[in-house]
């Protein structure tokens, strides 16, 4: 980008399109680096997590996007784990034991009976 000489400054909108899918848990990196005349250069570093609203509930296992944990998401895992039903929409949001990662285990399910129906500590998703 040039400012066509003297002092001033230029600015440009980019954007991107990416062709195929990216799972919904995952996080997009990009790195853009700019070199400026004079030999200026920084460079920036950027996570974008992908489908995952900054309103999503932890614990949303099913997905409805609905702020309180309720037993249709208890429902939901114990379909998936037990019944081969359909994965979480957002494993992020159904990784409720603070352990990360794109497993959900048996741990998970405890944690989400623990926090329903025993006054256990709210889930924990590692963002």
């Amino acid at each position: 980008i040039s400012s066509g000489g003297g002092t001033g400054y230029a600015s440009s909108a980019f954007s991107f399109d990416v062709s195929g899918s990216v799972p919904p848990d995952h996080v997009a990196s990009i790195d853009l680096s700019i070199v400026a005349s004079g030999g200026y250069t920084t460079s920036l570093h950027f996570e974008i997590p992908c489908g995952v609203s900054p309103m999503a509930t932890c614990g949303d296992i099913d997905g409805r996007g609905e702020a309180l944990i309720d037993i249709s998401d208890l429902v939901y895992l114990v379909d998936y784990m037990f019944n081969e039903g359909p994965p979480s929409p957002v494993v992020a949001m159904a990784n409720v034991d603070g352990r990360g990662g794109d497993l959900l285990d048996i741990a998970d399910l405890i944690y989400v009976v623990n926090y329903m129906f025993h006054q256990g500590p709210a889930p924990v998703c590692d963002l």
